[in-house]
């Protein structure tokens, strides 16, 4: 019985290298027929093209989708209600789900230009125990629709963005693709997400940038070397992520807005007829990941798993690495700093722990990548 279950679940789709995903709940999709009352939902089986998104939920037991962010609602002024692409991720705590997204942004679809335009279609083309994916079709955006500094009705460019959920996964796949390469910014991530976010590159390390500096890690076409992001939420009850595939390169972008706070953390590009991302939203014990003393170049600092982590030190508005991929047990750990360092305001990252740190979380999404 147990060889049958294996080998049914190997070729369901989206295999997932984690053995353990096996007792994973099933990927499913919900009507919920405009009801708050989850005893009023209806599991949608099969596919279909007449549902309204607006009354669809999408979960795996680990997050939950659903659409739309409240700046993708409709409005008189349609400006106003920018983000008619979003979606918003619920990460399950605790045995309920928490909105893990800034609310009004949510996972931050731009295409040249604010996507003010109204859906115009919305289809469910997978829809398996394992994966579940739906399309979001926007026939009339406009690639300079009035976000610019003048209104171009010859730059109609219609968009699908489609969206993967996967078993077992705490991410889920964006893809998004245009009918026409228009010069303009192709953006996916976490809207408004608030700091401090941390970066990883190959290269540099995590960073966190100031309050009135974009910085953009590039990768180039091909590159194999991981390549994500990650943020600390607020909360810290969780960490975001995002990343970019060899396939649809570029960046992981920060940009701010509005004086005191990043504005938003995503992913970036400025051509292409197709653009990527993987966002993720990962349970995360940061309170205990900040608790950290130094005395006499030694750190004192409790994690809250074990695993492998990076200590970063403020300077000049920025957090600097100065000790990269330490091993740690969960609680409380001794390390010696480097003689010439003095931190300010330290802080520990979770680099890998062999299952849901972000180096682990990028292993799954490349791996997802081959099997779609």
């Amino acid at each position: 019985m147990l060889f049958a279950i294996l080998v049914a679940f190997a070729f369901s789709g989206c295999k997932s290298s984690k053995p353990e995903d096996i007792a994973y709940p099933p990927v499913r999709i919900y009507n919920t027929h405009g009801s708050a009352d989850s005893a009023q939902w209806t599991r949608v089986v099969g596919l279909s093209d007449t549902l309204d998104p607006n009354q669809i939920i999408v979960e795996n037991g680990l997050i939950r989708l659903t659409y739309p962010c409240n700046l993708g609602r409709n409005g008189k002024d349609s400006q106003k209600f920018d983000q008619k692409a979003g979606n918003l991720v619920y990460l399950k705590l605790n045995g309920e789900y928490k909105l893990a997204q800034n609310e009004d942004y949510g996972d931050w679809i731009y295409v040249d230009d604010s996507m003010i335009d109204t859906l115009t279609g919305f289809k469910i083309t997978k829809n398996t125990d394992s994966i579940v994916e739906f399309k979001m079709f926007f026939d009339h955006h406009y690639a300079y629709g009035g976000n610019q500094l003048k209104f171009d009705p010859n730059s109609e460019n219609p968009v699908v963005k489609t969206v993967t959920l996967c078993r077992g996964h705490y991410g889920y796949l964006i893809h998004v693709d245009l009918k026409r390469n228009l010069p303009g910014e192709r953006e996916a991530g976490f809207g408004m997400a608030e700091k401090p976010t941390f970066y990883y590159n190959p290269e540099t390390g995590h960073q966190r940038p100031d309050n009135k500096t974009t910085y953009l890690y590039l990768r180039q076409v091909g590159e194999m070397k991981n390549f994500w992001g990650v943020g600390i939420a607020p909360q810290k009850e969780f960490y975001r992520f995002v990343s970019v595939s060899p396939e649809f390169p570029h960046a992981i972008r920060s940009a701010q807005w509005h004086e005191g706070q990043i504005g938003a953390f995503y992913r970036w590009t400025l051509e292409g007829l197709a653009y990527e991302a993987y966002i993720a939203v990962v349970p995360y014990n940061a309170s205990a990941a900040r608790d950290i003393t130094i005395t006499d170049h030694m750190a004192t600092v409790n994690v809250p798993a074990d695993g492998i982590y990076s200590i970063f030190s403020k300077k000049d508005q920025l957090y600097e690495l100065i000790l990269k991929d330490i091993r740690l047990n969960k609680g409380k750990n001794s390390v010696k700093l480097p003689n010439n360092v003095n931190p300010e305001d330290a802080i520990i990252v979770p680099i890998t722990s062999g299952k849901d740190f972000p180096e682990d979380i990028y292993a799954e999404y490349q791996k997802l990548l081959k099997q779609l």
